[in-house]
């Protein structure tokens, strides 16, 4: 990232031209640009006579007040003065040339610091896998793009410290070293800084070609400049437009709603496939293909129901005829998946209050008003991972911690979260966090019954940790001793008929939801009510083929432990909380819906 840290405009330096030049010490106004490198130093107390009242063109601040607190200036270690990073000044003069204008673009700051830098920072790596830096071969004269050069403590804020902490600063993260992900057109745009700035800057278009070159081992993680233009943090966000995931290699492409700065979440967290690339398998291609994946984290696509597969009906268009899916006053809503911002479940909408954090949608909600800027703007991602973390500005750990607890959540959840049961208390980190595991634990009792099906009458093992995550038990281990991965749809080799084309793609489509509320952990939070509706219908096909609301049947024959269904969606008839995530019912009346489904 190219800056020039002076910028002077001819005004100021044709009315300073005198003192200027009696101030630098030499009668030399410029030199060749092959010279500059060698350029005589002057006494550094010249370079403030100009310069003391200088401002930081990316902060606004003054540059040499920041310099006298920095670490250059304050350490016993050695002092490093103007010159030392920007050159000599004898022929500065205050308008001619110095040799470093940018002394991060020249490489300045790396040559003194790469020998000191840690490395998390910087390490040379041989090794075909190894861990991430923050700074790859691409940052090596791009410090800046993170640190505040005249700034105390090397311009490092809190949030640095959070970064780092969370898991795009986390150099031995999965998404950052799995492997080398700038050498894949379809990975870059994510798993690296440079790929990211590149998408967002161009308006989400595809990348055709990588950065990749070679020799270069580095990998990166997600440095500042990703999110944010310059180290004026606060004041350069990039502005990312609305996101339309290219689903199905952009044939099925879905249009998120315009969040503000949530869409910057939204572009790397919609998955890269949806339910619509299991339906576009071709019906000679379902009995011999690999399982379409849904990728990973994808709370976008779960939020916004358009990443589940839905098609377990023959009807998509959510067109249902007859008494099949009405409802008790005839709205047909049975099979519908169609998100809302706006409304509540109506007409089989998917209402949800935590979908509309951050826009105006929220107003009215629990309380919550016009003037609460922090959960009517920037969008749920922003609301949720990036609260006030107490007096340090936005939280980067993008962790749901006490403060998150504090702002958003204990709006609704106070009798949960807090110490005494009323949003007059403070979240207890503690219940915080028990609250937040149950959920989890809940949702994986709904995976483990499909898993568990799935194993049962198709002989499908799910392992979560292994690409391609469905294995097929009729075909045993390989000749390297591994399970081999699922490619024969129909199952033919196992079911005393085999599944048609159409139930074959619906069987790796309920495979598709199991991958994709595995891999998005907290999709009970992101999208409730969507991510219970897929676990049912996924439950609803596997355990007979039919979407015949059996499901209550089906749990309480399996895992009668697991999920008890009491006369009411009450735990104390002794429902559990499992069977009350699989099931539909009313939370206030807490009576079972008819049908069954959420």
């Amino acid at each position: 990232m190219s800056r020039n840290i002076f910028r002077y405009s001819t005004v100021i330096a044709s009315l300073l031209a005198t003192a200027l030049f009696a101030g630098c010490g030499s009668s030399n106004k410029e030199g060749s640009a092959s010279s500059l490198a060698n350029v005589a130093k002057v006494d550094e107390a010249s370079c403030r006579v100009c310069h003391s009242t200088s401002v930081e063109p990316v902060t606004g601040d003054n540059i040499l007040q920041d310099y006298l607190g920095s670490i250059h200036n304050l350490n016993t270690f050695h002092k490093v003065g103007c010159q030392d990073c920007h050159g000599g000044g004898a022929q500065h003069n205050g308008v001619g040339p110095i040799p470093y204008t940018n002394p991060d673009a020249s490489g300045k700051c790396f040559e003194c610091h790469q020998k000191y830098l840690p490395k998390a920072h910087f390490a040379v790596y041989t090794a075909a896998t190894h861990p991430a830096q923050y700074v790859s071969s691409l940052y090596q004269n791009s410090c800046t793009s993170c640190h505040d050069p005249h700034k105390a403590d090397k311009g490092i804020t809190p949030q640095h410290g959070e970064w780092a902490e969370s898991a795009h600063g986390d150099v031995n993260g999965a998404a950052w070293m799995d492997e080398d992900f700038k050498e894949n057109t379809g990975c870059i745009r994510c798993h690296t800084a440079t790929g990211y700035k590149n998408y967002i800057t161009s308006g989400w278009k595809l990348a055709t070609t990588t950065f990749a070159t070679a020799g270069d081992k580095t990998y990166q993680v997600l440095t500042c400049d990703a999110c944010h233009s310059n180290y004026n943090f606060k004041n350069s966000v990039r502005a990312a437009k609305q996101y339309v995931a290219p689903y199905n290699s952009g044939k099925s492409p879905a249009t998120f709603p315009d969040v503000g700065n949530s869409n910057i979440c939204i572009s790397c967290h919609s998955g890269r496939e949806s339910g619509a690339t299991v339906l576009a398998v071709t019906d000679t291609a379902i009995s011999n293909t690999s399982f379409k994946n849904p990728h990973y984290l994808a709370a976008a696509a779960t939020m916004y129901a358009k990443g589940g597969f839905t098609a377990f009906v023959d009807d998509p268009a959510n067109t249902l005829s007859g008494t099949v899916g009405k409802d008790t006053s005839g709205v047909t809503r049975e099979f519908k998946y169609t998100e809302s911002l706006t409304t509540t479940e109506d007409g089989g909408q998917l209402g949800s209050t935590h979908r509309k954090f951050g826009t105006s949608a929220i107003i009215g909600d629990h309380g919550i008003t016009s003037g609460d800027t922090n959960m009517t703007t920037s969008g749920p991602c922003i609301v949720c991972h990036l609260n006030k973390g107490g007096a340090n500005g936005a939280a980067h750990t993008l962790k749901i911690d006490i403060y998150a607890g504090d702002q958003v959540c204990k709006k609704c959840h106070a009798a949960e979260i807090t110490t005494d049961g009323t949003t007059a208390t403070n979240t207890d980190a503690t219940k915080l966090a028990t609250f937040l595991e149950e959920q989890h634990a809940i949702l994986g009792e709904a995976i483990g019954l499909a898993s568990k099906i799935l194993k049962d009458t198709y002989k499908i093992t799910f392992n979560p940790d292994a690409y391609p995550y469905f294995y097929d038990d009729q075909l045993g281990l390989d000749a390297s001793g591994k399970p081999q991965a699922v490619k024969d749809w129909t199952r033919s080799k196992v079911l005393s008929t085999a599944l048609s084309a159409k139930d074959a793609k619906r069987l790796m489509g309920a495979c598709f939801n199991i991958q994709l509320l595995t891999k998005d952990e907290a999709s009970y939070a992101h999208a409730r009510t969507y991510s219970r509706r897929l676990a049912y219908d996924t439950i609803d096909f596997l355990d007979n083929n039919a979407m015949d609301r059996s499901v209550s049947v089906t749990a309480t024959t399996l895992q009668p432990t697991i999920f008890v269904k009491g006369t009411s969606a009450d735990t104390a008839t002794g429902t559990t909380d499992a069977m009350l995530f699989l099931l539909g019912y009313d939370r206030k009346a807490k009576t079972w819906n008819s049908p069954e489904r959420p």
